[in-house]
């Protein structure tokens, strides 16, 4: 699969999507850019960022070994070139952050990387993939935009196939404010966002393991504000109804 060797173009990431608020706005003009530097100036020991990667260790452990895979929020695709690699899959990419997927064309060139949101994926109609990644995106997301993220997130999910998410766990909801931009423009909302899923009841639960978000490990005790979750999922849009009337 061959990479696009030009940059995205102005249209691909200057309007965001119609109903969109300032939260994806400021993303898609500066601050995704902005959080790629900042990640990228952390210069985390790449191997140990694959080893300790709960996303990679679940795909692995339950032996999914995909075939199209799309990860929403991707960065550079630097996930999505671990699985490649591993299981030569077709690999899919997006974010809303220009730098990200210009650095990720340049360096893994078998991947597909396309710049948008969850919101506004960017894609062809009616492509799915048996395996959707979505690894603390949605905490990011303007509470107005939730439910079309979660709609679009699941119209790529193939009958049958998987859904992967990671996010913060905390012991409750909790919004709080992002405190590299001023106080009030961007807010992160914590939460358990498998359970959305799950209680369409076109999803079932195949595993729910919590992990320290800040080093990737699993403990018996987390503090709230650093506990995740990696959950997977698997899509059957008739096999969770019982037929006909309660007994």
């Amino acid at each position: 699969m061959s990479s696009p060797s030009t940059a995205p173009k102005k249209s691909e990431t200057s309007a965001p999507a119609p109903g969109s608020l300032l939260q994806e706005t400021v993303f898609l003009n500066g601050e995704g850019d902005a959080w790629f530097d900042r990640s990228q100036k952390q210069k985390a020991d790449p191997d140990a960022k694959i080893a300790n990667d709960m996303v990679l260790r679940t795909i692995a452990d339950y032996s999914l070994n995909p075939r199209r895979v799309l990860s929403v929020g991707c960065s550079n695709g630097w996930r999505l070139a671990a699985i490649e690699q591993r299981y030569g899959s077709d690999c899919t990419g997006i974010d809303p952050s220009n730098k990200a997927i210009l650095s990720g064309r340049e360096e893994f060139p078998k991947l597909r990387l396309i710049p948008g949101t969850a919101a506004s994926m960017n894609l062809p109609e009616g492509e799915t993939f048996d395996l959707v990644i979505a690894s603390f995106v949605l905490h990011w997301i303007s509470r107005p935009l939730l439910l079309n993220s979660i709609a679009q997130i699941d119209s790529r999910v193939s009958e049958g196939g998987f859904l992967l998410l990671a996010d913060f766990s905390p012991d409750w909801p909790t919004q709080n404010v992002y405190h590299h931009l001023d106080p009030g423009l961007v807010y992160t909302y914590k939460a358990d966002y498998a359970s959305l899923f799950e209680t369409t009841r076109l999803y079932s639960r195949v595993s729910h393991q919590t992990f320290d978000s800040q080093d990737g490990l699993r403990k018996g005790a987390v503090d709230s504000d650093s506990r995740a979750f990696c959950a997977l999922l698997r899509k059957s849009s008739t096999g969770l109804f019982i037929q006909g009337r309660r007994p």
